[in-house]
């Protein structure tokens, strides 16, 4: 079975299976929510900058959906896509299994999975309140164009729910604007 076919059976799996279903946009846990939609958007920064980095970090913006599996807990699916600190122009689209546990009014989160077309894994954990923002850690092991097999660990800040939607449409435009600014004059 192809990981593409296993992401879609997974997903599927992981949606209502009743047109009543209590779906959520903004997370909360069970009996609010059966299941609820995963919109992230952050930045995160290495915590080894090698010599000649493009930048000094990166930004993240993840989609997904996750269904509450009793009162305190909820797994799910997501694609992640980021930018890379070290090769400019390079971008990774990773798919996570998520777990949550509900702590309220904080929120832990566990991702793990395939970094797509690099060969790589890459994990992540963070603390957050309640769905809209988060400190988050991880590792990522991936190949990179110019530098080969490489390994970086990172500390970062997420932004879940309405924020992370809102980030997600900011950041980018301000990346383009930074992009065309930094032109030749």
């Amino acid at each position: 079975m192809t990981l593409a076919r296993a992401s879609l059976l997974a997903l599927a799996a992981l949606l209502p299976g009743r047109a009543d279903a209590q779906a959520c946009f903004l997370p909360h846990p069970a009996p609010a929510c059966e299941w609820f939609w995963l919109t992230e958007a952050g930045s995160r920064w290495p915590l080894a900058h090698p010599s000649g980095a493009a930048r000094s970090q990166e930004f993240f913006w993840t989609l997904g959906v996750a269904k509450n599996v009793g009162r305190a807990s909820a797994v799910g699916v997501a694609f992640a896509f980021s930018t890379d600190y070290v090769e400019s122009g390079t971008y990774r689209l990773a798919l996570e299994a998520r777990y949550r546990r509900w702590l309220t009014p904080l929120v832990l989160d566990v991702g793990a999975g395939p970094i797509l077309g690099l060969r790589g894994v890459g994990t992540r954990a963070s603390l957050g309140v309640r769905s809209l923002v988060a400190l988050e850690a991880g590792f990522d092991m991936h190949r990179r164009n110019l530098t080969g097999r490489t390994s970086d660990g990172y500390l970062g800040v997420r932004f879940g729910s309405l924020p992370g939607v809102a980030f997600g449409i900011v950041a980018p435009i301000v990346l383009v604007v930074r992009a065309l600014g930094s032109g030749p004059d």
